[in-house]
Parts: C-alpha cells; sequence; structure tokens
C-alpha cells in the first residue's frame, strides 16, 4: 500500500465513524467493531462488514465501475481512487450524517459514497440498486466532470439503468426490465406487476411529460418534482434509446453524453438543439416510437 493510499484510509476512518465515533478512544473502538482498508485499482473502501462480505463487496464495485467506463470511459491515468463506506449497522450510518437527516440505503455525498448493508433495515438488493445509482452519480462527478448544467435527464436515467443492472454468476448484467414475481395470493399464484407494467400504465394515462420539456428540465425543476414519475421516466427512455432496434441509437446516447459533458447547455434551447442533433429533429416523434415500444413489451399473465 502507497503512502498516498495510507493517508487515504486515514481519511476514510474519519469519515466512517462520523463525528460521533471520530471523537472515541481507539481501545474503545477496537473493542467494540473492526474496521479496515480495502483497496482495488478504482475503489478505496472502507467497512466494518466481515471480511468475506467486504472482499464481495470490492468485487461487486469493480464490477460496477467497468460497467460505467464501458459506457462512458474516464482517464486512464491521474484518478484518485473513488472512498465507499459500507456499515453493517444502521446506527453507525446513521451517526456519519447530520442529526435528523432523512436516510435512505445510501448517498453519494459530493465526495464519498456511503451505503448500510445490516440486512435488516433495508434487503441488500435493494441496498446494491442503491449503491449502482448512487455510484453512476460519483463516477460521473468525479472522473467525467459533471456539472450542474449537464441534462439531469440522463445523469438520472443513466444512474436508474444501472441501478436495475443484476448480479449474476460475478458479474453485473444490463438491459433486463422487471416484468413482476408470481407471489401466492390465497389459493391462487399471481402477478404482483413490475416497473415494465408501472411504465405502461403511466403512458396509457399521460402522467410522463413531453420529451422536449423532460430534456430541458433544469437542476432546481427537477430537485422540485423528484417524485416515482419522473425516475420511471428516464430510466424506460434512457432504456429505450439504448436497446430499442437492436441498440442503433446507443452510440448517439454516447456522443451526446460526450457533448453534454464537454459543454454543458446552461439554457434550455442550447439543451433542446444538442438532443435534436444526436437523436432528429422533432422530439414528438421520438416521443411516439418510444412509447409505442414500451406498450408492445410483452406483459406476462397474471396467473401463473
Amino acid at each position: 500500500m502507497t503512502k498516498k493510499t495510507r493517508q487515504q484510509c486515514a481519511v476514510c476512518l474519519l469519515l466512517l465513524l462520523g463525528p460521533a465515533g471520530a471523537l472515541r478512544a481507539a481501545d474503545d473502538l477496537a473493542a467494540e467493531q473492526t474496521v479496515r482498508c480495502y483497496v482495488s485499482p478504482h475503489y478505496l473502501l472502507y467497512t466494518d462488514l466481515p471480511e468475506r462480505d467486504a472482499r464481495e463487496a470490492l468485487e461487486r464495485l469493480t464490477a460496477m465501475y467497468e460497467l460505467y467506463r464501458r459506457f462512458a470511459p474516464a482517464p486512464d491515468e491521474g484518478l484518485a481512487k473513488l472512498p465507499v463506506y459500507l456499515y453493517r449497522r444502521f446506527e453507525k450510518y446513521r451517526q456519519s450524517f447530520r442529526p435528523g437527516e432523512r436516510l435512505n440505503a445510501g448517498r453519494y455525498d459530493g465526495v464519498a459514497l456511503r451505503a448500510v448493508l445490516d440486512g435488516e433495515t433495508f434487503s441488500p438488493p435493494d441496498v446494491w440498486r442503491v449503491i449502482q445509482h448512487e455510484g453512476w452519480h460519483q463516477y460521473s462527478h468525479r472522473l467525467l466532470g459533471r456539472s450542474a448544467s449537464t441534462p439531469l435527464w440522463l445523469e438520472e436515467g443513466l444512474a436508474e439503468y444501472f441501478a436495475a443492472a443484476v448480479w449474476k454468476d460475478g458479474e453485473l448484467h444490463t438491459g433486463t426490465i422487471d416484468v413482476g414475481a408470481y407471489v401466492l395470493r390465497g389459493e391462487a399464484i399471481v402477478l404482483q406487476p413490475g416497473r415494465l407494467q408501472r411504465v405502461q400504465t403511466r403512458i396509457r394515462t399521460g402522467q410522463f411529460r413531453p420529451l422536449e420539456k423532460l430534456v430541458t428540465m433544469s437542476p432546481d425543476e427537477w430537485r422540485q418534482q423528484v417524485n416515482p414519475v419522473n425516475h420511471d421516466q428516464v430510466w424506460s427512455f434512457t432504456h429505450f434509446l439504448l436497446h430499442a432496434g437492436q441498440g442503433r441509437r446507443r452510440e448517439s446516447l454516447k456522443a451526446y453524453l460526450a457533448d453534454v459533458l464537454r459543454d454543458p447547455p446552461a439554457e434550455p434551447e442550447k439543451a433542446l438543439a444538442i438532443f435534436r442533433t444526436h437523436f432528429g429533429g422533432d422530439p414528438a416523434d421520438l416521443q411516439n416510437e418510444y412509447e409505442s415500444w414500451w406498450l408492445a413489451q410483452p406483459v406476462p399473465p397474471e396467473v401463473e
């Protein structure tokens, strides 16, 4: 471990323990928990998880990074490792934030990604979806230079897309669509709808905004209207651009991301012009294709 990495680990310790834990005596801390620093080519993981769980987490983080990099390559040299803090107890996780803050399973705070894997407060699959979502925010901010003017629909759409990736056989698999799951209800096995059915319902009932409005939303507009409808729309639109027509717009989406990172559009008119450059002149035509594609996706039968 290099001197620079050792220094990063020391900083990680303070961040992991939070304002309260950082003031405890070292002997008290050692008696209560064991915290270790795990180093990978891209991440600095500091955690009190058992070593086996920590190693698996580092493996998943590495796969996550490679997923991001295949879509949007970061520079090969001169990059600091990304700090990630995983807690095994919710109380320790809570202590790392200000009192009274509303917390979910994980958060990127502008420097570090923090999450709790206690297996009680949040289910592990839900936590990893949050980690994969917040991990993209960390990657795009720290390594790609995302700014406040980067289109929010794309930033959140990609975060939601990567969050939906499924961990299987040591790899993250993208492109899956949640079509629901069969559950026992009374004496019948019935389908509990998934995100596909929710998206189709939102399209049929006109809950999604016109694409021209979506792609020109400002950060303030997004923050004022953070809700499941917006997240479903940006995820479904991003998924459509990456997979519809055998992925024929995938390279256009990559080029669009590179353009808005290089020259973030501060005005709605500029944002719309860049979007049209990469995806065609009339967003309404694209919206019709997007909605038709989603409505044509097959849904499993309601009763197994």
